[in-house]
């Protein structure tokens, strides 16, 4: 529904606006990009994907949850689990979340300046859980 919805937006925007849309901002679901690519609403326009940075930073959270669940029962430095006190807990995934979302939207025109800014969160959050983030590290090595 939502594919053939917004193909038919682009379709009769030349006819009913006289606009031709050449981007579209996707929030990573490809079958709407996939079906502009492959049956383009205009002739002379190519249109490109701008993903979305929301969405992206949600992935992020998701990821570093889904990590915390698989790692619940591996015996890191004498605990159980990359979660708690002094560990990975939810507010510091929630920051994780805002910090790289701020890295890419105050370098996006910069990717050297973002993939520094993104290393540098990583560095000092790794800093702070030095036990977690080698056994992470070894746990993902493999």
């Amino acid at each position: 529904m939502e594919v053939a919805g917004i193909h038919r937006l682009f379709a009769r925007s030349k006819m009913l606006c006289n606009v031709k849309y050449a981007h579209y901002i996707g929030d990573g679901d490809a079958k709407v990009f996939l079906k502009l690519i492959s049956d383009p609403p205009y002739e002379d326009v190519s249109i490109t994907k701008i993903e979305d940075v929301n969405h992206f930073s949600k992935k992020m959270l998701h990821r570093l949850q889904k990590i915390a669940e698989s790692l619940k029962k591996t015996n890191i430095d004498g605990k159980l689990g990359i979660r708690g006190s002094g560990r990975m807990t939810k507010k510091m995934m929630i920051n994780f979340k805002h910090y790289y979302r701020l890295a890419i939207v105050r370098n996006k025109t910069n990717l050297d300046d973002m993939v520094r800014a993104v290393w540098a969160i990583w560095k000092h959050k790794s800093h702070i859980m030095n036990g977690v983030h080698q056994a992470i590290v070894d746990i993902y090595k493999h």
